[in-house]
């Protein structure tokens, strides 16, 4: 009898699909080219420069110039990834605005002629966090702490006044047994920087250094942006976090077993009436401080560890290291298979000196 049961119990076990590992999982959204609102010149730039910190997740999905309609179906599609994941990340960049007591993200194809119409033509921040509420851990990040986004505000100019996006909490959105982040890129009701043309943002240039580090907690990662933003911005601006994270070290550049994961890709998709973003021009920090972390990661991994280096940095610092590494490692396996080759022409020698 208890041979049956187990066997059973085993039987239920398989027929329940099992993750090989917790599943990471991010969604970024950069909205810079609009029908009516004021274009923005930094989100797709700000967008890519994330992906690419967040290359190590299991699934990036990164979109830009979203409409409403196309901007649902994508929150559909990362509702049913994040749903069981360890851990989700949702990343905005584009216009954001307070109304109807609520919080908002603009699609790029709202009008928005009264404040009503936010309900119909914007999405709110709770339609955002109900796509990451099945996962265990969820972080919504928000650079969209921007002036009005209409440049015609005539029917009611006070609105004009009214800069960046205002503060909830977030312990009124996290479920029972999940833990909910919440960062803006700006203090509630301050607009943010875009910085300087060609380059990215201040807090997207903080925000990605320290995604990419490894050695950084969920607890700490916050406060490490914001001196960050701090000292880029000469104090003018301050990202602001709310948080109900329990007492568990988190690491989001490394894995549920404390190693760091790489080799992942970011599946971009952008707007066909929309002009392509071009690569970001990245801080020389940041992008010193992720080439460095993927060498050290992959130097002792032997010809494989080369290869994912150079295809990540086929120019980069140790780009002549790697190749002449790769090939030692090839000679050394032709010296050793020469040398596997010389007892056996030697043995067939004394073997046919024996019988003679």
């Amino acid at each position: 009898m208890t041979r049956i049961l187990l066997i059973f119990a085993a039987a239920i076990f398989f027929a329940i699909p099992h993750s090989a590992h917790a599943q990471r999982v991010a969604l970024i959204i950069a909205n810079s080219n609009y029908e009516v609102a004021n274009d923005l010149p930094n989100p797709g730039r700000d967008a890519i420069l994330i992906g690419n910190a967040l290359r190590h997740f299991d699934t990036v999905l990164e979109y830009h110039d979203q409409s409403y309609d196309k901007l649902e179906l994508a929150l559909e599609e990362f509702a049913e990834k994040a749903e069981g994941a360890e851990l989700a990340i949702v990343y905005f960049a584009g216009h954001g605005m307070e109304g109807s007591n609520a919080n908002w993200l603009i699609p790029t194809d709202a009008k928005l002629e009264s404040e009503d119409k936010l309900w119909t033509e914007a999405i709110g921040i709770d339609r955002i966090l109900g796509a990451i509420a099945g996962a265990e851990t969820q972080i919504l990040i928000l650079d969209a702490c921007r002036d009005y986004p209409f440049p015609d505000a005539g029917h009611d100019p006070s609105r004009t006044e009214r800069q960046g996006l205002g503060q909830f909490s977030s312990k009124s959105f996290s479920r029972a047994g999940t833990q909910l982040m919440v960062m803006y890129s700006a203090a509630p009701g301050m607009p943010a920087e875009d910085g300087n043309l060609n380059e990215n943002s201040p807090f997207a240039r903080a925000l990605a250094k320290y995604l990419d580090d490894q050695s950084l907690s969920l607890h700490v990662m916050p406060s490490a942006v914001q001196e960050m933003v701090q000292e880029l911005t000469e104090g003018f601006q301050r990202p602001f976090v709310t948080s109900s994270m329990g007492t568990e070290q988190i690491f989001i550049a490394a894995n549920s077993n404390g190693g760091k994961k790489r080799g992942g890709s970011v599946v971009r998709s952008f707007a066909s009436t929309a002009s392509p973003v071009s690569e970001p021009t990245v801080a020389p920090e940041i992008q010193w401080a992720q080439e460095k972390a993927l060498w050290d990661e992959t130097k002792s991994l032997g010809e494989a560890g080369m290869r994912i280096y150079l295809e990540q940095y086929p120019e980069g610092k140790f780009s002549k290291v790697a190749e002449q590494l790769i090939q030692n490692l090839k000679a050394e396996r032709l010296r050793a298979t020469e040398a596997e080759d010389e007892p056996v022409f030697a043995a067939n020698e004394n073997s046919t000196r024996s019988k003679n």
